[in-house]
């Protein structure tokens, strides 16, 4: 089996969404832990999702997660999608938080250029093309449909977690 570009994204994407499982998981058995909820409560669970938002970060988390198994043109708008989310949250993150130190200014923006470097992967004929069987005058129309809704999407949890904006 040969080695193709879209494994590697497909790859990362896979790593970030085991993360995110194990992240939410964790902090669930903590919750329980420290609540002293001994088995099941459903008013615990409740509070732990509406409190920790964890519901959201899974639930986003999936979409290019059912990306990475569907070799079609809504395939490629959820991996998309969650790129350009994940990119505008981040600048959003560090418009807020301004430039403090060195080494977090120079994280973020290497993680904008990975994330970036693996959007521009997304769109090569290779991929776009022969993977998801996306013709080349349909790329910029499915681009800006997965640009505007990682752009609400990433404008919606920025208000959703500072609601002073509003």
């Amino acid at each position: 089996m040969k080695l193709k570009l879209v494994y590697i994204v497909h790859l990362i994407i896979l790593i970030i969404v085991g993360y995110v499982y194990y992240l939410a998981i964790d902090k669930f058995i903590n919750f329980l832990k420290l609540g002293g909820f001994d088995g099941y409560d459903y008013y615990g669970t409740v509070y732990l999702i509406l409190r920790a938002k964890l519901l959201f970060a899974v639930m986003l988390v999936t979409f290019p997660l059912i990306g990475v198994f569907s070799k079609n043109k809504y395939g490629w708008i959820f991996i998309s999608f969650y790129f350009y989310f994940t990119i505008l949250n981040v600048i959003f993150e560090f418009c807020r938080e301004g430039f403090d130190d060195l080494e977090s200014v120079l994280l973020r923006i290497l993680f904008i250029s990975i994330l970036g470097v693996l959007e521009i992967i997304m769109n090569t004929k290779k991929i776009s093309f022969f993977y998801y069987k996306i013709e080349k005058n349909k790329l910029l129309e499915l681009n800006i449909i997965s640009f505007t809704i990682g752009t609400c999407t990433s404008l919606f949890f920025s208000f959703l977690n500072f609601p002073e904006y509003l």
